[in-house]
């Protein structure tokens, strides 16, 4: 078939959006902006899905390459890309899906000093970021810049959790109760404490499942956060699903404090039957969540 690339191509690759979405709808997908920092494994799904439903315009922004450790579980991770940038190789390949979006690379880390500058224009923001500091950097920059942004953590083996920051609503060290962040600089100590948080994380996974031997590894720096498909392409679906609500003017489900929690094993530590593997809760004290949970 040979290609051309107009308006009704567009329509066409798209037209099965159409009795999930109105045209009005698409037109707006279209239109919209989004930015993705961290293209890893729930950011290259979010990039992946994003492109192939229309968003006009997505940057992606990540400085790492791609490794062998990622070949189990990232989008854009392939055998023969070993040592290419992650946001290069996500762009050549998901600009495959449809030629009329935009897909912009940009190989930069996130940090105080660029956050805002990357960030601002975008319509949502998405946050896909290992990194608990990047992650506070991300959300302090989309507060000020008045940019809804969608974050999300999860441990091993399969918790996921997902929730929409509004610029008027908590922080991000408010929503996970890390209060000795709250209101303060980053200074090289608090960075310090910041970085130490990972191993509380690490260890409330291991006591509720089978990773003893993974949990040492991982305190001793020789094993990386374990996760896998079928934890974080749920994370990135319900990612996309807040990030189009807010597109489309519709009220996101998981406004923060509340978020979408899942868990392949159930959610009994949440007072829940374990036959529940996914639902929106608000915090038991209506206010923030145990990080150490996530």
């Amino acid at each position: 078939m040979k290609f051309s690339k107009n308006k009704s191509s567009y329509d066409e690759i798209t037209q099965r959006n159409f009795g999930v979405y109105s045209k009005e709808d698409q037109k707006k997908l279209r239109s919209a902006r989004i930015t993705i920092v961290g293209v890893g494994c729930d950011g290259g799904m979010d990039a992946y899905i994003l492109a192939r439903m229309g968003i006009g315009h997505i940057k992606l922004i990540d400085f790492d390459v791609n490794e062998y450790s990622n070949l189990n579980r990232q989008p854009a991770s392939f055998y023969d890309s070993i040592g290419k940038k992650k946001v290069e190789v996500a762009k050549i390949e998901f600009s495959r899906f449809n030629p009329f979006i935009e897909i912009e690379a940009v190989d930069a880390k996130l940090t105080e000093e660029n956050a805002e500058n990357l960030l601002k224009g975008s319509d949502v923001c998405i946050q896909g970021m290992d990194s608990m500091l990047g992650r506070i950097i991300f959300h302090r920059a989309t507060k000020k810049l008045g940019i809804p942004a969608v974050t999300m953590t999860g441990q091993p083996p399969y918790r996921n959790f997902i929730s929409t920051l509004l610029p008027s609503g908590p922080t991000y060290e408010e929503l996970f109760g890390i209060n000795f962040v709250i209101g303060k600089s980053l200074t090289p100590e608090i960075i310090k404490q910041i970085e130490t948080l990972k191993y509380e994380r690490g260890k409330h996974a291991a006591s509720r499942s089978t990773l003893k031997d993974w949990i040492k590894e991982y305190q001793e720096e020789k094993a990386g956060w374990g996760i896998t498909p079928e934890r974080a392409y749920i994370t990135s679906v319900f990612q996309v699903n807040e990030v189009v609500r807010i597109i489309l003017g519709k009220t996101p489900q998981a406004v923060a404090p509340r978020a979408i929690i899942s868990d392949i094993d159930g959610l009994e530590e949440f007072g829940l039957n374990n036959d529940v593997k996914v639902t929106v809760l608000t915090p038991p004290n209506k206010k923030n969540w145990d990080y150490k949970l996530f």
